[in-house]
């Protein structure tokens, strides 16, 4: 892959928005050629979090069914003014879970149809939490031209046996479908004209009415000190359709080195968005780079 131009000398792409430390892209996948639906991304930034100099909160959200797009914006709408009312300071972890809790009864009786995934990195001057429901990623790359991911998807691939035990008793049902046995979470919904299958992938999100109290909503959380993440040069908030196009081309060191060589963050975000074009995601794709050298606290 060619350099990324630099910025003086091209225009950015309607989709590009880049800010101190931070810049984000969203694309819209292939999928779109067929089926007349917006793009079900979401992210959020807000900086001076909870009114703290020096903290950011950032937060991206991968919408899926009709109503995806909702509800990722009812998320992110209600995120930062519900989280100070919640005593988020006092206790993120139990906040975010009521958080994530609410508002999942919330699009599930009022018949959203769909749901959203949930990915959130506050970063401040004393640590990073990090917050995840589904398979939205946070990834770290590091000095050594590596991507170690923060989070491990809620795929239903890869759901542990007690997950598995706890979605059955909630009423859940996974179930292997096609020729490559390929396990969803599946609801079936019956009226006298027809019967429809509904299918999921992650067995943790938040909102899909049609799986009743099946899938979770409860987010993993993570605190991270500067010092366990002190290899770091980049933080990735990215939905499955950016990793997982990314995922597929195996991305080598040198490519890595390519993209998040000393630059801007801009230039460094341009070349990544460039990659995943280039891997022709079929989901809608969206990313958010953090330049952690911007938000690092003086040793």
């Amino acid at each position: 892959m060619a350099e990324a131009a630099s910025l003086s000398s091209q225009t950015l792409p309607a989709d590009f928005f880049s800010g101190p430390g931070w810049a984000t892209f969203s694309l819209t996948g292939e999928r779109h050629i067929k089926k007349d639906l917006p793009n079900q991304d979401s992210v959020l930034l807000v900086p001076s979090f909870l009114g703290e100099s020096g903290r950011t909160l950032f937060a991206l959200c991968d919408g899926h069914g009709r109503d995806g797009h909702l509800c990722a914006q009812r998320l992110l709408d209600h995120l930062p003014t519900n989280l100070p009312e919640l005593a988020y300071a006092q206790d993120p972890s139990k906040a975010l879970k009521e958080f994530c809790r609410v508002q999942d009864r919330y699009l599930e009786d009022r018949l959203f149809h769909g749901g959203t995934t949930l990915v959130i990195a506050d970063v401040s001057p004393q640590r990073i939490l990090i917050a995840h429901v589904g398979d939205s990623r946070a990834t770290m790359v590091t000095s050594h031209h590596r991507m170690a991911d923060l989070t491990v998807d809620h795929h239903v691939s890869l759901i542990p046996p007690q997950e598995l035990e706890a979605l059955q008793r909630r009423g859940g049902m996974v179930v292997a479908i096609g020729k490559k046995r390929t396990p969803f979470l599946c609801a079936v919904e019956e009226d006298p004209i027809y019967i429809d299958i509904h299918t999921l992938t992650t067995y943790r999100s938040i909102g899909d009415y049609h799986f009743g109290r099946g899938p979770s909503s409860t987010p993993d959380v993570q605190l991270f000190s500067w010092d366990q993440l002190s290899q770091g040069t980049h933080l990735l908030l990215w939905s499955d359709g950016a990793c997982g196009a990314i995922s597929e081309t195996a991305f080598s060191s040198s490519v890595i080195r390519r993209i998040f060589h000393p630059s801007s963050i801009e230039e460094i975000s341009l070349r990544l968005r460039e990659e995943i074009v280039r891997a022709e995601p079929f989901d809608d794709a969206t990313a958010m780079v953090v330049d952690l050298s911007s938000f690092r606290p003086p040793s």
